[in-house]
C-alpha cells in the first residue's frame, strides 16, 4: 500500500493528492500554516494499578512522609501502620483515640491521584471505621481541595476493602482522608490505606511533524497509518478502458482516473 502526502485546504475544503512512496504512512499539509500535521486523537481517562504509597516501616520512605491528626499511641497505631501492607494485628493498625481526625500523605512532588481504598483491620471492631469523610488535595498542607465525599459508609466486615474513585485533573503534593465520624466505637482506625494515580483524557488535536517537506524518516516515524478518523471508508469501483491501439503483440487499453476523487488507490485489478 502506499503512503502518501496529502494536502488539506481550508477554503475551500479539498484533498489534494501529491506521491505516493512505499509504506502506509500519511501526513497532511494545511494550506492555512504550509506545515505538515498528524492527527493525534487524544485518549481516554485512565486509573492507574500500582499504589503510590509503598510498603512503609517507618513515617517516610523516600520522598514520601506520613503523618496523622492523631496517634492512639506513638509506640503502636502510628500513622504509617495504615501503609505497612500488613494485617496480621490490631497493631498494624492506624488508630485515634478520637472519633474524627486525619491521615495525610506527603508526596514531596506533585501527582495526580483518583483512587483510594481503605481496608478494614480484622482484628478489631468495625465499628472503629470510618462513616463519614472527604477526600482533599493540597499543594501547602493548609488549604485543601475536596475531591471525593463520602457519608454513611457502614457496614464494613473484617478485612474488608473498599475502593472509591474520582475525576481529578490537578496534581497536589499533599493528600488525606478528613474523617468526620467513624461507625459508632469510642475510637477511629484504618487497616490499610492506598492510593493509585489518575490519568486525565487528553483532548484530539492537529500536531505539527514538518514545516518543509517531510523526509522518509519523519514519515515512518510520525505519518499516520489509520485515517479512519476522518471517516474514509474503502470502496471497489469499475471504470471501462478504452481499447487505444497495440503494444507489441498486444492490445493497449487506457483509461483517466480522477485522483482528487480516488486519491488513496491500493490495488488495479483486470476483470
Amino acid at each position: 500500500m502506499p503512503y502518501a502526502i496529502a494536502r488539506w485546504s481550508r477554503t475551500p475544503d479539498t484533498w489534494t493528492h501529491e506521491y505516493n512512496f512505499t509504506t502506509n504512512k500519511t501526513l497532511i499539509q494545511f494550506s492555512s500554516d504550509g506545515e505538515y500535521k498528524k492527527f493525534d486523537g487524544g485518549t481516554n481517562s485512565s486509573y492507574g494499578t500500582t499504589k503510590l504509597v509503598p510498603q512503609l516501616s517507618g513515617y517516610t520512605s523516600g520522598n514520601i512522609t506520613v503523618s496523622a491528626s492523631s496517634e492512639y499511641s506513638t509506640t503502636q497505631y502510628q500513622a504509617w501502620k495504615a501503609f505497612n501492607r500488613s494485617n496480621a494485628t490490631a497493631q498494624d493498625d492506624w488508630a485515634s483515640s478520637t472519633t474524627s481526625g486525619w491521615l495525610q500523605v506527603d508526596f514531596t512532588n506533585r501527582i495526580v491521584v483518583g483512587q483510594y481504598e481503605l481496608q478494614e483491620g480484622g482484628n478489631t471492631s468495625t465499628n472503629y471505621m470510618p462513616k463519614d469523610w472527604t477526600f482533599e488535595g493540597s499543594n501547602d498542607g493548609t488549604n485543601w481541595t475536596v475531591l471525593d465525599t463520602q457519608a454513611g459508609v457502614t457496614g464494613w466486615t473484617g478485612g474488608e476493602i473498599k475502593s472509591f474513585q474520582f475525576v481529578n485533573n490537578i496534581s497536589y503534593r499533599y493528600y488525606r482522608i478528613n474523617i468526620l465520624s467513624n461507625n459508632g466505637a469510642t475510637l477511629l482506625a484504618i487497616g490499610e490505606m492506598n492510593m493509585y494515580e489518575y490519568t486525565p483524557a487528553t483532548l484530539s488535536s492537529w500536531q505539527s511533524v514538518s514545516t518543509t517537506l517531510p523526509t522518509q524518516t519523519q514519515f515512518e516515524t510520525d505519518g499516520m497509518d489509520d485515517l479512519s478518523v476522518f471517516g474514509r471508508q474503502s470502496k471497489t469501483f469499475t471504470q471501462d478502458m478504452t481499447n487505444d491501439g497495440t503494444l507489441g503483440s498486444g492490445l493497449k487499453f487506457s483509461t483517466t482516473i480522477d485522483l482528487k476523487k480516488y486519491f488513496d488507490i491500493t490495488e488495479i485489478r483486470k476483470i
